[in-house]
């Protein structure tokens, strides 16, 4: 079945409104879905600066939590409720245009603007204004970095996001590449993106290579948006099947997963407590995958997408990437972590423990931090290196391994990363760190020789 006017109204998507020229997506939700407070009507949005943070009309209260759109949980962010609109602009490689009349090219680029839209609305307070009769540039923009010169720190709101897309070079594979920066005067952009072709979405059919080019493209721009808030800096990826235990002490725990794998299948102990990555495209491109479902229509795609619960917390605090010591403040306080070891079966404090922790690296080098016991029995601490005022070099360090053996008690690791610091802080409101590992006690089979739990 074709997708047309139907899909657009009646399957999720977008209706437009026009406010003094400038087009705003107001996304429609899926039944029984909602913004959590966070959806605006259009007389709200008459006369609103299409690049500035506003308080929500209807967000009747400013408290510290905010009621997520599921599982009846709530996440801790500040004061960061305020709708955040900003305006997006297109600057489009003249190859990538050519063919298509300006009126097309603006059809087509009003539909990117509102799916991205759509995406964000679904747990941000971002949004975006688009103008298709200003925002659209024809312009070759394929460069291979960015800079800010303007003063620092850089501008927390009040920019503008930017895309500049260039005609593939690699026309058998299509759609690939993606990066993000600041520009010039403080622009977050996506750049480095490469595409197969401007496609129409309203036309795509299910299941179609040329959807799966379209939703590649928008999953690359979704991508390095995140990142241009702030979120996934030193990228989700890499606590995929990249993280070997190579420290030689048992118990050998390694990180694995892989899109293929079917959510049963899933068995890494660190993927099954963090599902709610899966559907984020800061780890991988979902179109197909069997973990969530294999998604090859663009309603399903829409209604699969979803931010980790730590993502959408960091884009509403809004870091600019890694440029700005407001990075740091997405973290607790990471100079004194406190690792509590207890018994599982009864919660008691486990003493004599051996508590070792290892700083791993994206290119998987271990360094192995000293662990001072606590005052406390069955408390460890240690400091979480890199902790410094720099936090790219801190982000690039993303993963560290805790591994505990004691008397009479299975030997357990357990890994946590730089993002579940700051879903402590984001999501908990933990302002400082205290990682618990629950060991599960164990005898000495006297039949056999071997060791069994004990329940």
């Amino acid at each position: 079945m074709r997708r047309g006017s139907f899909m657009l109204a009646c399957l999720i998507m977008m209706s437009q409104l026009v406010f003094h020229g400038t087009i705003v997506a107001n996304p429609t939700l899926p039944d029984g879905a909602s913004h959590g407070g966070m959806n605006r009507t259009a007389e709200a949005r008459k006369g609103h600066d299409p690049s500035s943070c506003t308080p929500d009309v209807y967000t009747t209260k400013r408290l510290n939590t905010v009621k997520k759109t599921v599982a009846d949980k709530f996440v801790r962010t500040a004061n960061y409720t305020e709708i955040c609109t900003h305006t997006l602009k297109f600057f489009i490689d003249p190859a990538l245009a050519s063919g298509l009349s300006r009126a097309e090219l603006e059809h087509r680029l009003t539909q990117y603007a509102a799916h991205i839209n759509y995406i964000f609305s679904k747990q941000t307070r971002r949004r975006f204004a688009f103008n298709p009769s200003t925002d659209i540039n024809i312009v070759y923009k394929n460069v291979g970095s960015v800079s800010y010169d303007g003063p620092m720190p850089i501008p927390e709101d009040n920019y503008e996001m930017w895309v500049y897309a260039t005609l593939t070079d690699i026309p058998d594979y299509g759609t690939h590449g993606g990066a993000s920066g600041v520009e010039s005067h403080g622009e977050g952009v996506a750049f480095g993106l490469y595409w197969d072709a401007i496609h129409n979405p309203e036309s795509l059919q299910d299941g179609s290579p040329e959807l799966e080019q379209y939703w590649k493209q928008i999953d690359h721009i979704t991508h390095e948006f995140e990142h241009c808030f702030g979120a996934g800096v030193g990228e989700y990826y890499h606590l995929c099947s990249e993280v070997i235990d190579t420290t030689g002490v048992d118990p050998i725990q390694s990180v694995y997963v892989t899109s293929t794998m079917t959510p049963d299948k899933v068995d890494d102990p660190y993927w099954k407590i963090h599902s709610d990555y899966w559907t984020d495209p800061l780890l991988w491109d979902i179109y197909g995958l069997a973990i969530v479902g294999s998604p090859q229509t663009l309603s399903d795609l829409f209604a699969t997408v979803r931010f980790a619960d730590v993502t959408a917390a960091v884009i509403n605090r809004g870091p600019r990437l890694n440029l700005n010591t407001s990075m740091l403040e997405t973290f607790p306080d990471l100079s004194a972590v406190k690792v509590t070891i207890k018994d599982t079966n009864n919660g008691n404090p486990v003493n004599n423990a051996l508590v070792r922790v290892w700083s791993r690296d994206t290119d998987n080098n271990y360094t192995e931090l000293p662990v001072q016991a606590g005052a406390t029995n069955g408390v460890f601490q240690f400091a979480w290196f890199p902790y410094t005022s720099d936090p790219g070099s801190m982000l690039n360090y993303t993963m560290k391994l805790i591994k505990v053996q004691a008397p009479g008690y299975a030997n357990k690791a357990r890994w946590f990363s730089t993002y579940d610091c700051q879903a402590a802080k984001l999501l908990h409101g933990n302002l400082t760190l205290d990682i618990p590992i629950d060991l599960e006690p164990i005898v000495l089979n006297a039949a056999d020789g071997n060791w069994l739990n004990v329940k």
